[in-house]
């Protein structure tokens, strides 16, 4: 209730300021003692009141700022909806993470339960419920993470075992969150709501930043949204982006209790966050691009790969700080590149060098063709069941042009049409007939010659309009340097929104309302080969 009221003055700071306060009684040692008892004296009773309490102050607090976003002429949410927020069972206990303005959008418009989608809700349950007997065997017949709370039978073991317990301990982690969200998850989506999307092996993630933005995909959101992106986030200066990555995890560690092993977790992450942003700086300067063009795309994965390796052995190492402790960190720094060096460092940066080019060669597999429309739309013949495009390489060519011709007639004459007309020309490339009376240039006069438009180069950018005093809205430039049909994307914005949008321009779409702090997640979302990196924040312009 205090949020909420705090949420009616319209104030984000007095909204942050109830957080905070409220995060720092559930680490009090007074407020401990009172949890304790109110559970019980049960240890595990405890920890599910305390994580139940940390999942609901972030629910609470992005409601309370969603309501602070909203136009002053625009109605409050009401306490129902709060409440309904908060103590929507299926996401109450463990999570995950949901902002309020994505609960509400599938609150409104819940995703209707066809074939297809219960098909996927049941092999999600398959997939969870395996995981949770593996879960509940390891902490039955596996000691690695008491092993690790034991500094003195941790610093004799081998190093193979060390090793081992570290791999071991890093994967528990993600199953452990596979099982906690995987099942509130697949509850959520009988219920039509989509929510982030399960964590992604740890094991795939080489970066830190790919691992604070795909482990934990609905902690992500809500760091950008209710602190990157209103600090200044990517688009206001090196600075900015410096202080208000620092604020994510100044606010991730308070809120995970802000013990010393955390603050010493939190630190180590930014520095890797600020050391990946200055080499993505760097590798974009034009001496780099002028060498690295100069390789092939597998040569270019090579040198990526060899320069993530140090930074995903790293990763690694301050995860298990997060996960044992400082001195467990210690012990594995000191095994891997203190008394280990040389032999066991060039060993542990050979074998890290081996995972990130493999993710690297995926991740480049998996990306996104420039000039190709998504999703894609493939045709299959009825007579060889093969993609279209390949019936002119079957034996019985005839069957598959004589079904193309009668079933897909607009496909037959972009196939087989364009190639008639093709022989038509003679040998030496000029056509024939009243083709080459229109093409043979007139005595005296100039040939028309066709300038080739030059390609612009990609990019988006978001500006917010203020049209008068109370009235904003969204500008979006740049759709078009990636071949996206305007028209069908000014309606799937007013259908997202719920709003007006339009085309002033030839690259250009507006819509109605100040959208800027969603938009960043639609249109990669809607548009996978658009980069969030290439979408450039203007901020406030005038008309």
């Amino acid at each position: 209730m205090v949020f909420y009221a705090a949420a009616l003055l319209r104030s984000a700071l007095l909204c942050w300021g109830v957080g905070i306060f409220i995060v720092a009684t559930l680490n009090s040692s007074l407020f401990k003692v009172l949890q304790f008892t109110l559970s019980g004296q049960d240890e595990s009773t405890y920890y599910l009141l305390l994580f139940t309490a940390a999942m609901s102050i972030l629910r609470q607090l992005s409601f309370s700022l969603e309501v602070c976003k909203l136009r002053k002429d625009q109605k409050a949410y009401s306490l129902i909806d709060f409440l309904s927020f908060n103590f929507y069972i299926p996401l109450f206990f463990n999570g995950p993470v949901i902002t309020y303005n994505t609960f509400h959008e599938y609150a409104r418009h819940p995703i209707p339960l066809d074939k297809t989608r219960l098909e996927r809700i049941v092999w999600c349950m398959c997939r969870v419920a395996i995981w949770a007997v593996i879960t509940e065997a390891a902490y039955h017949l596996l000691y690695f993470c008491e092993l690790e709370q034991q500094i003195s039978i941790l610093e004799n073991l081998p190093l193979m075992e060390i090793t081992g317990i570290g791999y071991l301990h890093v994967q528990f982690f993600h199953v452990k969150y596979m099982v906690l969200y995987g099942f509130s998850s697949t509850i959520a989506m009988l219920d039509g709501i989509e929510p982030p999307m399960f964590p992604r092996c740890v094991s795939a993630l080489y970066t830190f930043t790919a691992m604070w933005r795909y482990f934990d995909n609905g902690l992500h959101t809500f760091l950008v949204r209710y602190i990157y992106i209103p600090l200044g986030g990517s688009h206001k200066g090196t600075v900015r982006q410096l202080l208000a990555s620092a604020a994510c995890f100044g606010m991730v560690c308070y809120w995970h209790g802000g013990q010393y092993y955390l603050i010493t977790w939190a630190l180590l992450n930014w520095a890797g966050i600020v050391l990946e942003s200055i080499g993505a700086i760097v590798a974009k300067t034009a001496t780099i691009q002028h060498y690295t063009s100069q390789l092939s795309g597998q040569n270019q994965r090579r040198l990526k790969a060899l320069c993530n390796a140090p930074i995903l052995a790293f990763l690694i190492l301050f995860n298990l700080v997060f996960l044992g402790g400082t001195s467990a960190g210690y012990v594995y720094f000191d095994k891997f590149f203190i008394s280990g060096f040389p032999f066991t460092t060039i060993t542990l940066l050979a074998s890290m060098l081996d995972m990130a080019s493999t993710e690297e060669a995926e991740a480049g597999a998996k990306a996104p063709k420039k000039n190709v429309s998504y999703p894609l739309r493939i045709l299959y013949c009825g007579e060889c069941t093969l993609p279209v495009e390949y019936c002119e390489y079957m034996p019985n060519n005839d069957k598959c042009k004589a079904w193309l011709e009668k079933n897909l007639p607009s496909e037959f004459g972009k196939i087989y049409l364009s190639d008639s007309s093709l022989a038509e020309k003679s040998p030496e490339g000029g056509d024939t007939g009243e083709t080459d009376k229109k093409g043979r240039q007139k005595r005296g006069g100039r040939g028309n010659i066709k300038i080739k438009k030059k390609a612009e180069p990609q990019g988006l950018t978001i500006a917010r309009v203020q049209r008068n005093k109370k009235k904003y809205v969204t500008r979006i430039r740049g759709l078009a340097t990636y071949d996206i049909d305007l028209e069908q994307a000014r309606k799937f914005f007013a259908n997202r929104f719920a709003c007006g949008a339009s085309r002033t321009e030839e690259d250009e779409i507006v819509i109605q309302g100040d959208v800027t702090d969603d938009i960043f997640d639609v249109i990669p979302e809607k548009w996978p080969e658009i980069d969030e990196e290439n979408i450039d924040d203007l901020g406030d312009q005038k008309r």
